[in-house]
């Protein structure tokens, strides 16, 4: 037997944070790796053409998939901010349609 899914729309909002978090973190790692293939370029010369090639090819890539990850990351945040309001604004109105429906004592 399954337990019945309950959504907190703080752990919403937790989980989006952390997502912005991670957003933040790869965009910053990302950041060090700038000018690495100028600077390497420019320290080893002509003699390591190859290698400066191979190492700016894959910075593109790096730069590529920080930017992906980037990406999901503020869409995921988004969606879960999003899932945060409805189910905030869904309990809010089941509480309302309850507080009628309960008569004072």
């Amino acid at each position: 037997m399954t337990d019945p899914l309950r959504v907190l729309a703080e752990h919403l909002d937790q989980t989006g944070g952390r997502q912005r978090d991670l957003s933040e973190a790869f965009g910053a790692a990302e950041r060090l790796t700038d000018g690495v293939t100028r600077r390497v370029g420019f320290s080893h010369g002509v003699v390591c053409a190859l290698s400066v090639a191979a190492l700016g090819s894959a910075q593109t890539s790096r730069a590529a998939a920080a930017k992906a990850v980037q990406s999901v990351a503020d869409t995921l945040a988004d969606n879960l901010g999003t899932a945060s309001s409805e189910y905030g604004s869904t309990d809010a109105g089941g509480q309302a349609d309850l507080d009628g429906q309960v008569q004072p004592r």
